[in-house]
């Protein structure tokens, strides 16, 4: 074997090593003070596992980013809500009529809109989670922060929703919301604190009470 393929190989194999332990080692996870590296590892999170485009992953963390730091609800969480509700699709419709990334649906938005909220075309990432994140945080609100009922209501109902959104926030609170308190066991109802009294897009997560059969039956 000559020396030309003698280094060839040699940096064949350095190169196996260096994949394999990046693939051992897991995602690159967030700089707890670094807003700069929590962008980047949500965006690669997308653009890796979710198959996204650079450009889309860039604008729908940016939307999101931005409705979690108006709307003091973690960017985790969020995350969460459109992996179930489209996969990060925005063009994803329900048969129900459901529209986009936080599958909102028209009426709702209406409604939100009549209470004072500017429309928002539901068809553009920005517009379609600023306004699912608002309707969420008022759902939020409206059961004192336990996030059993606030997702129930958000989803209609559906058939284990809250979950499904629990496993996903936990997930995805590594790269986008680290140091934040850990998101509990999905039979144990959550607190957000009300709107304007928490650090944004960190979650209050201590459990208020454990959750009856009903409560967890999805």
């Amino acid at each position: 074997m000559n020396k030309k393929n003698m280094v060839l190989r040699r940096n064949g194999v350095l190169l196996c090593i260096t994949l394999g332990m990046a693939l051992i080692a897991g995602p690159a996870r967030a700089d707890d003070g670094n807003p700069s590296g929590r962008h980047d590892a949500v965006v690669r999170i997308l653009t890796g596992q979710f198959r996204l485009n650079a450009q889309r992953a860039e604008h729908i963390v940016e939307a999101v980013e931005s409705a979690a730091d108006k709307l003091h609800v973690p960017i985790s969480l969020i995350l969460a809500i459109i992996q179930t509700e489209s996969g990060f699709d925005p063009r994803a419709t329900s048969p129900a009529g459901a529209i986009g990334l936080m599958q909102v649906m028209p009426a709702t938005h209406h409604d939100f809109a009549a209470r004072g909220a500017a429309p928002a075309d539901l068809r553009d990432p920005a517009g379609n989670v600023y306004i699912g994140t608002s309707i969420l945080r008022r759902y939020i609100d409206d059961a004192d922060g336990d996030m059993q009922q606030a997702l129930a209501r958000y989803s209609g109902g559906t058939h284990g929703y809250a979950r499904r959104v629990y496993a996903r926030w936990r997930y995805f609170s590594d790269f986008a919301d680290p140091g934040a308190p850990p998101v509990r066991d999905t039979t144990l109802a959550l607190r957000i604190a009300p709107a304007g009294t928490q650090k944004p897009g960190v979650p209050e997560a201590e459990p208020i009470r454990a959750a009856s059969q009903n409560e967890t039956s999805d």
